[in-house]
């Protein structure tokens, strides 16, 4: 085939508008047309040749003779041959999402006894959804989300689909706040695209985080024990209110009065009940606590009801173990708690 170029040269129009523009093979058989997407072009899932256009350049055999450059559908156009896809689209962020690790045996959540609550050795996983699949090429780096605590969440897996899983383990050290926020991903080098190599646009909005609840807390609980009896108590049918209190709100699902560890001091009389005594080994705690009588007063206060033991003189000693109850983010209280009354 002889190309005699005029002012403009051969172009092929393209079946998304676009134009591949003619570049070598004169006095060949193969003529080479060349065409840049643009991203004004528009996506194609099978580009086709729709016309072959000689301007003022003219297109002949070796005799002289003009070729014939009509195009048929599905005949000797580009489509019929060959799967050209055509993607100027970059792939968008739609928005950051809060996911929870849920035990398949249990159906519980792992990661926090409260939705939303992250305590010390926690692991908070963010979903970070696109509107169409991405590739996350980390030769060169691996992308993060920076959060409003200062921390970062590092980046675990998603690539090849929409949606991007990053983590962040809470550590004892870190900032507490009651709303954690996404406030961007940075790709540090790393590269996010589609498959047609389109950068994805990655800016996060306030509005794109589609979580509700995000509590960073790293502090431990301190809490105190109180009776009601104020001397001696001589009735073994009048109920004890013991009262617990937290300087923060707990979770009161970890808290069971089989957590109350009862026990008397080792100058104790015990009775033995056939009208002799004993020492503390006698003491039999198993009647003390009034059925049901666990009660939540508010997120930071709880109160049971005791009874005193019969045939016992001296002092009544509760404790309540260090991991007893847990805040609302799963952490345990400072220390162990400790009261006693006669």
């Amino acid at each position: 085939v002889a190309i005699t170029p005029g002012l403009q040269a051969p172009t092929l129009t393209l079946s998304n508008g676009g134009t591949a523009t003619y570049l070598t093979g004169h006095n060949s058989n193969d003529l080479l047309f060349r065409y840049v997407v643009s991203q004004d072009d528009s996506d194609s899932d099978q580009l086709a040749v729709v016309a072959f256009n000689t301007h003022d350049s003219t297109v002949e055999d070796g005799a002289g003779n003009a070729i014939d450059i009509t195009l048929l559908a599905g005949s000797n156009d580009l489509a019929a041959s060959h799967t050209i896809v055509v993607d100027a689209t970059a792939p968008v962020l739609q928005g950051v999402r809060l996911v929870e690790t849920v035990d398949p045996l249990t159906n519980t959540d792992t990661d926090a006894p409260i939705d939303g609550y992250y305590g010390m050795g926690k692991t908070v996983a963010f979903e970070v959804d696109f509107d169409s699949d991405v590739l996350v090429d980390t030769t060169h780096g691996s992308p993060i989300l920076t959060l409003s605590n200062g921390e970062l969440a590092t980046y675990v897996s998603g690539s090849g689909s929409s949606i991007l899983r990053f983590e962040y383990t809470v550590s004892e050290a870190h900032v507490n706040t009651r709303a954690l926020e996404v406030i961007g991903l940075a790709e540090q080098g790393a590269l996010i695209t589609d498959a047609a190599s389109n950068d994805a646009i990655v800016d996060i909005d306030a509005d794109q985080l589609n979580y509700t609840t995000l509590v960073i807390d790293t502090k431990r609980p301190t809490g105190t024990l109180a009776v009601s009896a104020t001397e001696a108590v001589t009735s073994i049918s009048t109920p004890v209110t013991l009262t617990l209190r937290f300087d923060e709100a707990m979770d009161v699902s970890t808290l069971s009065v089989d957590d109350l560890i009862l026990s008397v001091s080792a100058q104790t009389e015990v009775g033995d009940g056939q009208g002799g005594s004993g020492d503390a080994s006698l003491f039999d705690a198993s009647s003390m606590i009034v059925p049901d009588s666990l009660t939540q007063i508010s997120p930071t206060e709880f109160t049971v009801e005791l009874l005193t033991p019969d045939l016992v003189r001296g002092e009544l000693i509760i404790d309540v173990a260090q991991d007893a109850i847990r805040d609302q983010a799963g952490n345990p209280m400072t220390a162990a708690l400790q009261t006693q009354y006669a």
